[in-house]
């Protein structure tokens, strides 16, 4: 894997409508920076569920607006570590759940809370492939797609 380090854009796919997979463009942006009580996460594996493809494609309450990015399940690798964060620490593999956030989990890095949602002992357990699956399973993800897989 290349060293990205010293890297300053991240890569994000995002839902310009509603609509079939047409819709989905990945953008540049500026990498994002933690506040204090926040995580900076290196994705390694997101899965896509049914939930994700149905509010990809229809509108229900509750619903993100577009643009929007999809995905609610992540394996990483914490890469930064806002100052008030001392529940998980750089380099340390993490799973999280970005359930409900309109910038989730398919994007080269992703911020999360300090300590919410992340299940850091299980993921040095699980082999990256299957950890995405272990997070997805109940909700139709089979396996997430391979590192570097942006679309």
């Amino acid at each position: 894997m290349a060293d990205e380090s010293q890297n300053t854009i991240n890569h994000r796919v995002v839902v310009r409508h509603r609509g079939g997979p047409e819709m989905l463009l990945v953008i540049e942006e500026d990498l994002p920076e933690p506040v204090p009580d926040e995580v900076r996460i290196r994705v390694e594996a997101a899965g896509v569920s049914g939930y994700d493809l149905t509010v990809r494609a229809h509108r229900f309450p509750g619903a993100a607006k577009p643009p929007f990015t999809l995905g609610e399940d992540v394996v990483g690798t914490v890469d930064k570590v806002g100052d008030s964060v001392s529940s998980v620490e750089p380099d340390q593999r993490v799973a999280a759940w970005t359930f409900g956030d309109a910038r989730a989990a398919r994007a080269r890095w992703i911020l999360r809370q300090g300590g919410a949602n992340h299940q850091a002992d299980r993921a040095d357990e699980l082999a990256q492939r299957h950890a995405g699956a272990h997070l997805g399973a109940l909700s139709g993800c089979s396996e997430p797609e391979p590192p570097g897989e942006l679309a």
